[in-house]
């Protein structure tokens, strides 16, 4: 299988920390190209910055985690301590994925947008994310895809089950593949970080309705990235001028009994493993089903 894998964490880095080694893992069973967004491009969803040329480089990963990596703008001959070569392209999920699937890698069979740091799951989420972005972008070109993001439960993560997470990854989307349904055209997994994670069942959900909280804080035109006050509100006459600041506390400390049964949101808050057929318009695969769908019933468990 010819897999194209992009994430929206970018290049290796602290706010990407998974790319690395769930490559690894990926490539034991395919065969799997790498193209990614040159920086961080979280919280975009399927944009696409359309006043902005994109422009790549390659990036050749070492076979020593802690050595830093080269780049060149022409691609070359790997070299004896270096495992690959990525690229890096400056742009969006979705931008970064329609250029690997139309100008790089046009024979792929699937696209895998992940993992990333941090879940997706629940409406206010998943509509946000780039990763889902990546993965519903491909759908729309006609690719089939996943999403796949990775749960932050716990304050340290322990490393153990990170690892895990991506041998649970890389088998789910074997079986997925093994078994993709005609009314699918993507999955998005969701993960959660847990050392009891390797017991944990992977079920078919739903997306869970959500809404957003505060978004952004009041700032210092001369700082405008860093909030100069708690309070959303500004007064009149006040400069406008507003840093990131999500507030979205209530999206991930949320008790199973206040969500809706058999939704992805739900399936995480249990310790679970979520996996949401889609269809490339957002729309969960379990909405206005017919009774002519093979679809598994939501909330079955997945044999993988």
């Amino acid at each position: 299988m010819r897999i194209v894998l992009v994430n929206d964490d970018g290049p290796p880095a602290p706010a990407s920390p998974f790319i690395r080694d769930f490559y690894i893992a990926l490539a034991k069973h395919h065969d799997v190209f790498v193209v990614l967004p040159a920086q961080q491009r979280s919280w975009i969803g399927m944009s696409f910055l359309i006043d902005q040329p994109a422009v790549g480089y390659y990036y050749y990963l070492k076979k020593d985690a802690d050595a830093a990596p080269e780049t060149s703008e022409i691609g070359r001959p790997l070299k004896d301590d270096e495992i690959c070569r990525w690229i890096m392209v400056t742009g969006t999920p979705a931008s970064v994925a329609n250029i690997a699937l139309t100008n790089i890698y046009t024979d792929a069979d699937l696209v895998i947008s992940g993992p990333n740091y941090g879940r997706n799951c629940s409406t206010a989420l998943v509509m946000s994310s780039g990763t889902v972005g990546g993965a519903i972008g491909s759908a729309i070109r006609g690719v089939k895809s996943i999403s796949l993001s990775y749960g932050i439960m716990e304050h340290p993560t322990d490393p153990a089950s990170i690892t895990m997470a991506h041998d649970i990854a890389v088998r789910l989307i074997n079986y997925l593949l093994a078994h993709w349904n005609p009314d699918v055209h993507l999955y998005s997994i969701n993960i959660p970080l847990l050392p009891t994670v390797h017991n944990a069942p992977a079920k078919y959900t739903s997306i869970q309705y959500s809404t957003f909280e505060r978004l952004f804080l009041p700032s210092d035109p001369t700082k405008p990235e860093t909030p100069t006050s708690k309070n959303p509100t500004i007064e009149d006459g006040a400069p406008l001028s507003f840093a990131w600041a999500p507030e979205i506390k209530s999206l991930i400390e949320c008790a199973p009994e206040t969500l809706d049964k058999d939704t992805d949101a739900h399936c995480l808050a249990q310790g679970n493993i979520s996996v949401v057929p889609l269809r490339a318009n957002y729309e969960t695969c379990y909405t206005n089903n017919t009774t002519n769908s093979t679809l598994p019933p939501q909330g079955s468990t997945i044999p993988f």
